[in-house]
């Protein structure tokens, strides 16, 4: 995973001006993972790879990919404790003090509708793959809950957890350990979100 952008207005971040050049493994190609379709790019997409062909590098064969860029400091108002934070994921937030309410139900989808960001979606035991890229001013993570991956995923030794730390324009491949459900294998809705909190408060989630 490449990390890219100008180098000359970093406030460019807050208009998008980055983006990901993502190396698959040989002999891959790209699929829309609702329609099968072949595609050039996307931040969701199943990557159909030859048996074999990522040996080593932690996942072996096709997996679905999501490529989750957490920002920050997009100059967004979402209250006056969080003026000037805008975290949000791929650009799209839901700041949770405009769903109201009872806070009970701040992340119930039958009270408020799925929120706006983006939503990968695979079934139990699925290979999956997380590029995580911080377009950040702010050191912060990415924390999945139900799931766990190595943070340096050639390390035999590496450290397991359920949060990507990240900090100015690094990147981490995640790999999550027994696919989509975790290890334990359970079908659900799983939450996935910034660990800075203003930045989660303002809809990075």
């Amino acid at each position: 995973t490449v990390f890219w952008h100008d180098h000359v207005n970093f406030k460019s971040w807050d208009h998008g001006l980055f983006g990901a050049h993502i190396i698959e493994p040989a002999g891959s190609s790209y699929h829309d993972p609702i329609s099968g379709n072949e595609v050039r790019s996307g931040p969701i997409v199943d990557i159909h790879a030859p048996p074999g062909s990522s040996v080593g590098h932690g996942q072996s064969g096709s997996f679905r990919e999501f490529v989750a860029v957490t920002h920050n400091r997009t100059g967004g108002d979402f209250g006056a404790d969080l003026v000037d934070s805008g975290g949000s994921i791929n650009l799209a937030a839901d700041p949770l003090a405009e769903r109201g309410g009872n806070p009970a139900h701040l992340f119930s989808s039958i009270t408020h509708g799925d929120p706006i960001t983006p939503l990968p979606r695979a079934y139990v035991g699925d290979p999956f793959v997380i590029r995580h890229l911080g377009v950040v001013e702010r050191v912060g993570g990415l924390r999945v809950t139900g799931h766990r991956f190595k943070i340096e995923r050639w390390g035999a030794g590496g450290a397991i957890s359920d949060t990507s730390p990240l900090g100015i324009s690094e990147r981490f491949d995640l790999i999550l350990e027994g696919g989509a459900g975790g290890p334990g294998g359970f079908p659900g809705d799983y939450l996935y979100y910034s660990s800075v909190g203003r930045d989660f408060m303002a809809g990075a989630w």
